[in-house]
């Protein structure tokens, strides 16, 4: 699993959310988590080159989503306020994550198989499911949603380990 924050610029309580999501993540010792702090778009480029040996069951990213006409303008907005856009996510193709949820703004902005839509090019790559936004997001009502589906991505995996155990 991965977890990504970018570009926090406006959004109440950017650094603890932060560190709420980091600590329950890795209260749980099944899981192998894999942080990144994208300050810039180079930086998170690198991160998924470096981690494309094993795809990640989850990469999850929050912060801003910047949603354009072109490829270039759209995509995560990382801590130097530079674009992982559209035409980055291609370093997803040879392992791509089974599910990627983008915790941003208008993360799924765009009409449905649009080229101008990062969900769109996210599940193109091989991605597949994603969970993103088509709206603007309200910091608190966010983080609940976060932190529900975290709390219930930990219950399942550790179901999945204790069956596995069993058989």
């Amino acid at each position: 699993m991965a977890f990504i924050h970018g570009s926090g610029h406006d959004i109440p309580n950017f650094d603890e959310t932060i560190k709420k999501i980091k600590t329950i993540l890795l209260n749980e010792k099944s899981i192998s988590l894999q942080t990144c702090e994208a300050k810039n778009s180079f930086e998170l480029l690198s991160f998924f080159a470096k981690h494309n040996q094993k795809p990640f069951s989850l990469i999850i990213y929050y912060g801003h989503a910047q949603f354009g006409n072109c490829n270039e303008n759209i995509g995560l907005v990382c801590h130097d306020g530079s674009i992982f856009s559209n035409n980055d996510c291609e370093v997803l193709y040879n392992n791509p994550p089974q599910c990627m949820l983008v915790n941003a703004c208008q993360s799924a902005r765009g009409k449905v198989f649009n080229k101008n839509s990062f969900a769109y090019t996210i599940l193109k790559t091989g991605v597949e499911t994603f969970i993103g936004t088509h709206f603007l997001l309200e910091a608190e009502r966010s983080f609940k949603f976060l932190k529900t589906f975290l709390n219930n991505f930990v219950k399942v995996l550790l179901l999945s380990l204790l069956n596995c155990r069993v058989d």
